[in-house]
């Protein structure tokens, strides 16, 4: 009996686990986008554009650079994700997903793609695959970027449906403001009197009209504006700040009119946070990039990038270096890749070896005449010959040698040295 129960409890769970992927697997996956023209309104609002600005700005100033050892197509890849790509990237957030076919061209036995943005509306998203027109986008034939996106929503969530009912709510708000003002704008005349009030009435009305109205001492005009008790203008401001913490996560950063230095370092943070997500978007649209390059070119060439702002010191990174260099002693060296790639800035390599001095101490030798050199008598000289062969052997260092073979006090010895030295300079010279 327990087994039975036990296999019945089985199936039902098994029947409870399909039951349940079959649910999810028939959740609809396509969004209702919103359309061409209601999208360009919402970006020609003044709120928007300048909020987009802001957080474009943030990864648009940074300077992309590839590393790779074959200049030709470090080149050619540097060339092809261009500021206007990376620009097209950033509406992700706004669109909910983004999608680039990629056209290949040959250059140099290599296949090199183009990014071409396509209408994200067009393309549905099912299990991690791109379809287009309900069938799935061939291999290295497009990349995809979402935003957000969950189980029930592949296609990611996009900012513009937020953005959608704000800027209606604060369209809505300017026309009833502007109606309001042409109806009511101008000044309501009362008058008072204790006279005929038709008789005043006209007078009054052929007065707006530009003649002239004469009243009794006892009558009176009051002028009355319209006023603004209605707070549209605290709803028109309500909107703006929920566009740009929409967008950018915060208000003080673009619209500084209150608040404590402690709340816009806080607004700031947000701002930078909402900047490295949009960075690392970037990033996964340049690895896919990149990915579908190698794979088509059967490359295993490593190939790797950096995004950073354009001449960044990098200051936290050279503070370390620099204690590490320190900790390390002056023999501890950083390779010049390492700098290259760190700093961004041209290391012309040192040569560590000791220079040959071009200059000898010792006076310059005087060629000697065949009468000359036949009458030396070198029988002098081997004693000193024996104690320079001594201070040779014994010397630690070039320099040090050289101060003790100063001390010799004989001619023909330094010429002879120097003629030596000489040569084995040049010797040297040639064997490196």
């Amino acid at each position: 009996m327990a087994k039975k129960q036990d296999k019945k409890q089985k199936r039902t769970l098994k029947q409870l686990q399909n039951n349940i992927f079959t649910l999810s697997h028939e959740l609809p996956v396509f969004e209702q986008w919103l359309d061409s023209d209601e999208i360009s309104k919402i970006e020609n609002d003044a709120t928007v554009i300048s909020s987009l600005s802001i957080r474009k700005s943030q990864t648009l100033k940074k300077e992309l650079l590839i590393e790779c050892k074959n200049g030709d197509i470090k080149k050619e890849l540097e060339k092809l994700i261009s500021y206007e790509f990376i620009n097209q990237i950033l509406d992700t957030p706004l669109q909910g997903l983004s999608v680039f076919e990629l056209n290949w061209y040959f250059k140099d036995g290599i296949y090199y793609p183009t990014p071409i943005e396509r209408d994200y509306r067009l393309f549905g998203i099912k299990e991690n695959t791109l379809y287009y027109n309900y069938e799935p986008v061939a291999p290295n034939k497009a990349i995809f970027l979402t935003h957000r996106a969950k189980y029930n929503t592949p296609q990611g969530r996009p900012l513009y449906n937020t953005l959608f009912w704000l800027r209606k709510f604060k369209a809505a708000s300017l026309e009833f403001w502007v109606e309001f003002l042409e109806r009511f704008g101008n000044p309501w005349v009362v008058g008072k009197t204790d006279g005929d009030k038709d008789t005043m009435a006209e007078e009054l009305y052929s007065m707006l009209g530009g003649d002239v109205a004469v009243l009794e001492g006892e009558d009176s005009i009051d002028l009355k504006m319209p006023s603004d008790k209605g707070a549209f203008k605290e709803l028109l401001n309500y909107i703006d700040d929920q566009i740009r913490q929409t967008i950018i996560g915060a208000n003080l950063t673009a619209n500084v009119q209150n608040g404590s230095y402690a709340a816009a370092q806080a607004h700031k943070e947000t701002t930078e946070d909402i900047a490295l997500g949009d960075k690392n978007l970037v990033s996964q649209a340049i690895k896919e990039l990149i990915t579908q390059f190698k794979e088509l070119n059967s490359l295993r060439e490593e190939i790797g990038f950096t995004l950073k702002d354009q001449d960044d010191p990098n200051i936290e990174i050279a503070s370390r270096d620099v204690n590490i260099k320190t900790l390390m002693g002056e023999k501890f060296q950083f390779t010049k890749d390492y700098l290259t790639k760190t700093y961004n800035i041209d290391i012309q390599e040192q040569n560590t070896q000791t220079p040959i001095p071009n200059k000898s101490p010792l006076k310059a030798p005087k060629p000697l005449s065949y009468q000359e050199a036949q009458g030396l008598d070198t029988t002098p000289l081997i004693k000193e010959q024996e104690e320079l062969f001594k201070i040779l052997k014994n010397a630690n260092s070039y320099e040090e040698a050289l101060s003790q073979i100063e001390k010799f006090d004989n001619p023909i010895l330094e010429e002879m040295l120097t003629t030596h030295i000489f040569a084995n300079g040049i010797l040297g010279f040639l064997e490196e």
